[in-house]
């Protein structure tokens, strides 16, 4: 759904009930830019700040009684960007880092919330950044201890991991997800 629009996340998890008891919440929706801080408008912090943030509480905002009902847990996708700094990427990191903030103190509210945060992974959101900003996958992977950037699976099998049963002692939890990049 879309995200910024509370009608949409009510409806969304409405339209969810219908198909059976809500277990869990992937909060990843996102908005990727690459600036300098000086050369940003207020129209980009507000439309990073409304999807990376408050699109997320809007969306966790809306499950919780679906949540509590179906005991399910949330996840949050935010970035290895609110773990370090990333050059032109002030704003970007402030709205992750907000995220994971978020997350964490919503797993005090609730009790049953983590969040990852991934290192760049190999989806269509890589491709566009590519395009828009330079370099390559090659690249990329020199930046990271394992030579690589990651499969999108390897970041869902963490997530389905943090909504599984195997997770049931873990709130609160931020979970680099980065084949060691934060790690330098």
């Amino acid at each position: 759904c879309g995200v910024t629009n509370t009608d949409y996340c009510e409806k969304a998890v409405k339209a969810a009930r219908t198909v059976g008891t809500v277990m869990g919440l992937v909060l990843s929706a996102g908005v990727y830019e690459e600036k300098l801080l000086e050369n940003t408008t207020d129209e980009d912090i507000e439309k990073l700040f409304a999807v990376n943030v408050f699109g997320a509480m809007k969306l966790a905002r809306a499950s919780i009684p679906a949540l509590r009902e179906g005991k399910g847990a949330i996840v949050g996708v935010a970035s290895d960007a609110a773990i370090e700094g990333n050059v032109q990427c002030s704003l970007y990191g402030a709205t992750k880092g907000a995220l994971v903030s978020f997350i964490r103190s919503l797993a005090l509210e609730l009790a049953v919330a983590n969040v990852v945060c991934p290192g760049d992974v190999d989806t269509p959101l890589l491709v566009k950044q590519l395009a828009s900003y330079g370099g390559s996958r090659e690249e990329m992977a020199e930046w990271y201890p394992l030579s690589r950037i990651a499969k999108p699976e390897e970041v869902g099998e963490v997530i389905a991991f943090l909504l599984s049963e195997k997770a049931s002692f873990m709130t609160g939890t931020v979970l680099p997800v980065d084949g060691g990049l934060t790690d330098w």
